[in-house]
């Protein structure tokens, strides 16, 4: 039903992508809507013909317009859900990187209708085109930019603004060297007593 109102929400925006989930989940609720309307038109004619007909048995010209009444119900739905149902065509076009003018095509008799269908059954093309990024959202993959961390939110490791970064052992203490402390570079030895071998310098 999101999809739906999201739909009619952006009544005559004919800018940006529409996913292949928006556009048929709008054709659904607008087809379900239409049949309700159809169903309360015809009872509204029912009813009318119901009461005009016990009321005034010679009034046959009212009877005449209850038809037109009853059917003006989904009529009138139609026609306000036309420009949304337009725009959203026109968006399912620009997610495969068409033209909304690719539309006319369903005025071709036999095959303009099958051949739309078919358009709006393909699959989005891959990132940003044209016409804009893509519905489906930050996802990684072919033409899609790498993912980012929201504002202000720390990347992976990496710590909050402020707060101390990842300690070595023995925190507050500088960094050691890995392995054994070694010797200053070539330090004096103490000197041994005469006759014992210096010690190996390395």
């Amino acid at each position: 039903m999101s999809w739906y109102i999201g739909v009619l929400k952006r009544y005559a925006d004919f800018n940006g992508r529409a996913r292949r989930r928006e556009y048929w989940m709008f054709q659904l609720f607008n087809l379900l809507a239409y049949l309700a309307l159809s169903v309360v038109g015809a009872g509204i004619m029912i009813l009318l013909s119901i009461a005009f007909s016990s009321s005034s048995p010679s009034a046959t010209s009212t009877e005449a317009g209850i038809p037109a009444l009853g059917f003006a119900v989904p009529l009138l739905y139609l026609l306000a859900v036309m420009v949304p149902t337009i725009a959203v065509t026109a968006r399912r076009l620009h997610d495969q990187n068409k033209s909304g003018w690719f539309m006319l095509l369903g005025l071709i008799p036999s095959v303009g209708g099958i051949i739309l269908l078919v358009f709006m059954c393909l699959e989005s093309t891959p990132g940003p085109n044209r016409f804009g990024p893509s519905p489906h959202g930050p996802d990684q993959g072919y033409g899609q930019p790498p993912f980012q961390q929201p504002y202000g939110q720390p990347g992976y490791g990496q710590q909050p603004y402020g707060q101390p970064g990842f300690s070595q052992p023995g925190h507050g203490q500088p960094p050691q060297a890995y392995g054994p402390p070694q010797q200053a570079y070539q330090q004096p030895q103490a000197p041994q007593p005469y006759g014992q071998p210096q010690p190996p310098q390395y």
